[in-house]
Parts: C-alpha cells; structure tokens; sequence
C-alpha cells in the first residue's frame, strides 16, 4: 500500500511539473514604471471630467 502511494505522488508531482511548466513560462512580463505627466491633486467637489 505504501509503494503505491509513494508512485502515485511521485506521478502527480511529475505531471504538474510537465505540464504546468508552460503555463509558468507563458506568463507575461511585470510591468515597467509607469512615469506621468503631471500629477493631478483630487479636492472636494472635482469631477473627472473636469480633470480630463
């Protein structure tokens, strides 16, 4: 029973690790830094459409 066991951990781990390994890879990038033109300052009473 624990030989078994044993073989059937073993198989999972070893297709997680085919198959999963793409995905891992495939994944995108982290993003740069995102630098803004000017820095906006939100007051009571502003409206976005009156800061775009």
């Amino acid at each position: 029973m624990k030989t078994s066991k044993k073989l059937f951990i073993l198989t999972l781990l070893l297709f997680f690790s085919v198959f999963l390994q793409p995905a891992v890879f495939a994944a995108p990038l982290a993003q740069d830094a995102v630098t803004c033109e000017q820095e906006v300052i939100v007051q009571a009473d502003d409206w976005l459409s009156k800061i775009a």
